[in-house]
């Protein structure tokens, strides 16, 4: 397991709405229901996501993009990081310095967070590929 810091920052994403509006797609793809409120951290070093999960964008209204799920632990509670893919390009949507989390719980509200807050990264490998961990 590859564990790292990030401080939560605030945002309003397209994933959330996605979610909001699409609760059994994400049930159905991931075994769970996930709360359509992120949490957003940054980190100082690049994280790339390893998909676990695959949500293919034309069934969420985005023929060109497509979501991608790594199972990961934030202070110890499961979560999922998010990022958007582009197929054709080859690209993130997202810097991997900027992590989308989402969980079956309000993260934010179970765990107190406010924008500034420090919270634990976990994933399930044993490295980040950027370099040496970093620690805030």
């Amino acid at each position: 397991m590859f564990t790292t810091e990030g401080i939560v920052a605030v945002s309003d994403t397209l994933t959330k709405k996605i979610i909001s509006a699409y609760p059994e797609l994400f049930d159905d793809a991931l075994g769970t229901v996930l709360v359509p409120e992120p949490l957003t951290i940054t980190t100082l070093g690049p994280i790339p996501i390893i998909a676990e999960y695959f949500l293919d964008g034309s069934s969420v209204g985005m023929a060109d993009e497509d979501l991608l799920f790594e199972k990961i632990l934030v202070n110890d509670i499961d979560a999922f990081l998010v990022r958007h893919y582009n197929g054709a390009t080859g690209t993130i949507g997202r810097d991997d310095c900027y992590l989308e989390i989402f969980s079956s719980l309000d993260l934010s509200a179970e765990l107190g967070l406010v924008e500034g807050s420090k919270v634990s990264i976990s994933l399930y490998r044993e490295q980040w590929w950027g370099g040496s961990q970093v620690e805030f």
